[in-house]
């Protein structure tokens, strides 16, 4: 756990599994001890203490929160529908506040100091030169950031979990998880909101729900492959895809998994057959 990047997906990973072997209280604890030696480790080196904290905080608690409600509702897709919700609320909460944009130049800031003092000056400067643009989306970037490192390293201490029972899905199998209409609903909502307004925490909310479809459309992916309708070559393709084609695959992903919300194309599939 006490990795340099505390937002690794490895240390979230080791850290949900912790919490749904020994439960959170013991998790917790041995997290905290682990974060303590490592903030201490970073002050010794002359790290970045501030960002390493604030990281640390986003991204193990949101861990920490999903691997909780995964060991209490023991269903991975209702962990993953809340997931969303969490992240709205995360969003919603920057803008809660004050002014978004005086909060968006006060974390480009501070991660502009923080580059500079590690000596990455160029890339300071260019955060420094782009601060208005990239005051505006940063609030939404993290908060987007915090749910897919905390669900991504929550599925990965779940997948290791799983190897303790022999493999057997516990808590539910992550190929059929299904966002459901209600979030389909929400998301058609505050789509049309974000199409007739301007309003920029509308735009920001449809953007970050959107993107949180992506992950149900991988699901689908899976899902195709265990239930042998398609090689495995298309699910490898499917992550060299997320790699080097990000945006294409990603927002493919993403409408493909809004599309099964409404419709549950799954389900079909197997009545078909």
């Amino acid at each position: 756990m006490m990795l340099p990047f505390v937002g690794s997906l490895l240390s979230g990973g080791v850290l949900a599994l912790l919490i749904l072997q020994l439960g959170p209280i013991r998790a917790g604890f041995m997290a905290a001890v682990a974060a303590g030696i490592l903030l201490l480790l970073e002050q010794w080196l002359g790290g970045p203490l501030a960002m390493v904290f604030v990281f640390g905080v986003a991204i193990w608690g949101s861990v920490a929160l999903f691997a909780t409600l995964l060991r209490l509702w023991r269903s991975v897709t209702l962990t993953l529908q809340v997931s969303v919700f969490v992240a709205v609320g995360l969003l919603v909460s920057f803008y809660a506040v004050g002014d978004i944009v005086e909060f968006g130049r006060s974390l480009v800031d501070l991660l502009s100091k923080q580059l500079a003092d590690e000596g990455y000056f160029d890339l300071s400067q260019l955060f420094a030169e782009n601060r208005e643009e990239l005051a505006l989306g940063l609030p939404s970037v993290i908060a987007y950031l915090a749910w897919i490192m905390g669900v991504v390293s929550m599925l990965g201490g779940y997948a290791m979990y799983r190897t303790l029972y022999d493999n057997e899905a516990v808590f539910g199998r992550f190929c059929d998880i299904n966002y459901g209409r209600v979030l389909a609903i929400a998301m058609s909502l505050v789509a049309l909101a974000a199409w007739l307004t301007s309003v920029m925490f509308v735009q920001d909310l449809a953007m970050l729900m959107f993107t949180t479809f992506w992950l149900h459309g991988l699901a689908m992916v899976h899902w195709l492959y265990a239930a042998d309708k398609a090689p495995g070559a298309v699910l490898f393709a499917t992550y060299v895809g997320m790699v080097f084609l990000m945006p294409l695959v990603t927002i493919s992903l993403a409408i493909a998994g809004y599309i099964d919300a409404w419709f549950d194309l799954r389900k079909r599939a197997i009545t078909t057959d």
